[in-house]
């Protein structure tokens, strides 16, 4: 991912076709539900959107912003 922001073109955006399976699965993205949804919404989103992520995604990949601060204590 730091050499897709470091060698790009001036003025380019390093990261915007970088595909969410990529994110995910090479980057080790995680995904966080936004607050008013659930994470089995989020999930049905993404497989929908995109259908090779249920080979990569499930619900324990699914975090919400509780589960992201309770890993900074």
């Amino acid at each position: 991912m730091l050499e897709r922001v470091v060698d790009r073109k001036a003025g380019s955006r390093s990261t915007q076709n970088v595909p969410i399976e990529n994110l995910i699965k090479k980057y080790g993205f995680d995904v966080v539900c936004p607050p008013d949804k659930t994470k089995e919404f989020v999930l049905s989103i993404l497989i929908n959107y995109q259908r090779n992520l249920v080979e990569h995604l499930d619900l324990s990949n699914i975090k919400t912003i509780q589960d992201v601060n309770d890993s900074y204590r």
